[in-house]
């Protein structure tokens, strides 16, 4: 290293040595771009389906999120989608904050059931009705989900 820095400008040698970093930096590292093509895309859906048994208060209802584009009879996994405080009963708040969310995570083909209770209060009974929207009639509503594959999610404040 020493002996070439003789042989060429200073400037030469450090845009030699950026261009040797840069060319091996981008042979070993994949980037972003190329992990997103690698995911599935599907359409999405959305409507809102009576949930019976949940405790806190709010509507008894939960927002669904799901693939349309799929294949005849495929069921998708389901992720129940808990929001964070106070935030379950307005649509202003939630489609603000949450729904971006559930929408680009249905559409790598998950269900995403979030029910909108807890409104105005918090309960501490919240992550009972996240379980008990697992639990949601999909198929009457015409939701591919398959329940037996089933997650949580969730954000908080």
């Amino acid at each position: 290293f020493f002996f070439g820095y003789f042989l060429m400008p200073p400037t030469s040698l450090g845009v030699l040595l950026v261009l040797l970093l840069a060319a091996a930096i981008a042979d070993v590292v994949p980037s972003y771009d190329s992990y997103e093509h690698r995911l599935p895309s599907f359409d999405v859906a959305f409507k809102d389906i009576a949930v019976d048994g949940l405790v806190c208060d709010g509507p008894k209802i939960a927002i669904v999120y799901y693939p349309v584009n799929g294949t005849r009879n495929q069921l998708f996994p389901v992720i129940s989608f808990l929001h964070g405080y106070n935030s379950g009963g307005d649509d202003d708040r939630f489609n603000k904050w949450y729904a971006p969310i559930c929408r680009k995570v249905a559409s790598y083909g998950f269900v995403i059931v979030a029910p909108l209770t807890s409104r105005t209060v918090a309960c501490p009974r919240q992550s009972e009705d996240q379980l008990t929207a697992l639990a949601a009639n999909f198929s009457a509503a015409g939701v591919p989900a398959d329940p037996a594959a089933a997650a949580v999610m969730g954000q908080s404040s």
